[in-house]
């Protein structure tokens, strides 16, 4: 099963989660492209905080169409740890590299479901994440 997360194995204790502030870099992919990059004062706060920073890419096609650049990430079965998928979202879910996180954010994540306003029984898992990192890349 893959959880986006896949080259970064990790095993933390409840008594050090919440201190850890190692380094760790995700990459991030974009399809909207219209964002800023990690570097605007919230990422390097949340980078201060969490020790947590963004790779974050944009499609290459002429056009800005992240279809090729999903295309790509299909065949190669090479995905970055998040990704903005847009309307290429189902061509990801029918190669099966996406998940349904729904139960996963249930059990481990109460923490994502305070930081949005909005009735988190309104979202599927993955809307929710697409949501949160979008919250996150505003200025």
């Amino acid at each position: 099963m893959r959880s986006g997360l896949g080259h970064i194995e990790t095993e933390t204790t409840e008594a050090d989660e919440s201190d850890d502030k190692t380094p760790v870099t995700f990459e991030y992919f974009n399809a909207d492209s219209k964002n800023g990059n990690w570097d605007n004062p919230v990422a390097k706060a949340i980078t201060e905080a969490t020790g947590v920073t963004l790779d974050v890419s944009y499609p290459v096609a002429s056009q800005g169409d992240a279809k090729e650049d999903v295309a790509l990430m299909i065949a190669n079965d090479e995905y970055p740890d998040l990704i903005y998928a847009k309307s290429n979202a189902t061509d990801l879910y029918a190669a099966g590299a996406l998940i349904d996180m729904t139960d996963l954010i249930e059990k481990y994540g109460p923490n994502i479901k305070k930081c949005t306003e909005m009735s988190w029984k309104n979202y599927s898992g993955v809307k929710m994440i697409r949501e949160f990192i979008s919250f996150l890349m505003r200025v």
